[in-house]
């Protein structure tokens, strides 16, 4: 499970949060900053933020990531989202267009991807932010890395997420991913048009 996309504050300065979750455990918080007219400053914020144990599944009809103590990180239900990273990130969203999804049937490790867009609002480390947050899914058999798995150590040479809002609203969104032998995925969702 994956929370990640990139937010602004009102002056502009722009950070770009990923958060991920392995089926035992939480990964580090990523938060890069980037403020106006400067390059971004990548950071893993691991002192910061919670790496522990976590359950994964559904509570009060939420699906979701919690830490042992019940206190939730990530939370889906319906086309509604929360983020909850301390002090550091609390994000709410709702759904923006269509949720993706695609399958790779590798003969050593098939996989289903999915992945939904939300419009969110919220704080990064105190200050009010809004923009677009990715949820994805990854869906492997019981005890497979995917990190570690040929789809990603073997074949992957990029790949990109990526949302666009324009003047009039419209969004534009997806995944391209280029690699090796023939692992290949261009998948897109417009507010204002077809999927393909």
């Amino acid at each position: 499970q994956y929370f990640y996309g990139s937010v602004r504050s009102a002056a502009g300065d722009y950070w770009w949060p990923i958060r991920g979750f392995y089926p035992d455990k939480a990964r580090f918080l990523h938060l890069a900053q980037s403020k106006i007219g400067e390059d971004f400053v990548y950071s893993k914020d691991h002192n910061n933020s919670y790496s522990g144990p976590v359950e994964h599944g559904q509570r009060e009809g939420k699906w979701g990531v919690w830490r042992p103590d019940g206190t939730p990180l990530m939370l889906t239900w319906d086309d509604r989202m929360e983020w909850h990273d301390d002090d550091e990130v609390q994000l709410t969203g709702q759904l923006v267009g269509n949720g993706l999804q695609f399958y790779s049937p590798d003969q050593d490790v098939p996989s289903s991807y999915t992945s939904r867009l939300f419009r969110v609002q919220g704080t990064v480390k105190g200050t009010e932010v809004s923009g677009l947050v990715f949820h994805d899914s990854i869906h492997v058999g019981a005890g497979i890395d995917y990190i570690a798995s040929p789809a990603i150590a073997i074949h992957e040479a990029a790949w990109v997420g990526f949302a666009t809002e324009f003047e009039d609203g419209t969004i534009h969104s997806g995944h391209l991913v280029h690699g090796t032998d023939e692992f290949n995925i261009m998948i897109v969702d417009r507010t204002d048009g077809p999927r393909s």
